[in-house]
């Protein structure tokens, strides 16, 4: 284990391997399997329906029932609850798989991340230097818009990277 982030009632934990690990509450799919099963033991998180273990996972931090993880490519995963946003995704809606935080415009990639955090009620990505920063913030009820604010550049390609076949969906939990 390289790293642990915990959030509100779950955590995760990153591998040398770059996968990533979640235990605890699932109500909002926080655990990133596809289920909203609570889990007392380490789950693996995984996209595209179970059939490829998140991978390529530089860093993860957990938050207020929703996870991020940044690959060594530079793009980020959220996952879980998304009621103000925070997902980065384009909608409001929870997700139990990991889906990719988009740049402006919700089409391309957000890109050149060096560091995440999630954090209530917001997710805050640096980027990398001289190019600025990323945060979504809750707004004030009265002031609320249907997007989330997002900066990023137009690379969509990275993301392929990030993707690796899972050896199997009951992979066993090692250090």
């Amino acid at each position: 284990i390289t790293s642990v982030s915990a959030g509100f009632k779950f955590s995760l934990a990153r591998k040398s391997d770059g996968t990533v690990w979640a235990w605890g509450d699932n109500g909002y799919g926080q655990l990133g399997n596809s289920t909203t099963t609570n889990s007392i033991v380490p789950v693996q998180v995984f996209i595209s329906g179970g059939f490829y273990a998140l991978g390529g996972i530089a860093s993860v931090s957990a938050g207020d029932n929703y996870a991020l993880a940044r690959t060594v490519y530079g793009t980020v995963w959220a996952w879980g609850a998304n009621n103000y946003g925070q997902l980065g995704s384009g909608a409001f809606s929870s997700s139990g798989p990991p889906l990719p935080v988009l740049a402006p415009g919700g089409v391309n990639l957000l890109t050149g991340i060096t560091a995440i955090s999630a954090r209530k009620p917001n997710s805050t990505a640096k980027k990398l230097p001289g190019v600025g920063s990323l945060s979504q913030r809750r707004k004030p009820a009265s002031a609320r818009s249907s997007r989330a604010r997002r900066m990023g550049s137009p690379n969509a390609s990275a993301i392929s990277g990030s993707l690796r076949p899972a050896a199997a969906p009951s992979a066993k939990w090692a250090a």
